[in-house]
């Protein structure tokens, strides 16, 4: 439960700082949005689509900083 809040209160202050184009784990986002934007983008002329995924990323974070980035947005000091 205090993982969820935590995480709900989160994205209210990071969401609006990610890249339009990201779809993955977003609140009111979906697989078949994506596809939809894909088929946008293939009709618009463009030919390549790049799908990634940072799964292992997260374990390579410093952080340190990450926790300093968080208190530069999060008004909370517990």
């Amino acid at each position: 439960v205090v993982q969820q809040a935590t995480a709900q209160q989160l994205s209210r202050i990071f969401d609006v700082h990610f890249s339009e184009s990201s779809y993955g784990f977003r609140p009111n986002r979906s697989a078949h949005q994506a596809i939809e934007k894909v088929l946008d983008y293939l009709n618009e002329g463009y030919e390549w689509v790049i799908d990634m995924d940072i799964e292992k990323y997260f374990d390579t974070v410093h952080h340190d900083k990450l926790i300093s980035t968080l208190r530069e947005r999060v008004k909370d000091r517990e």
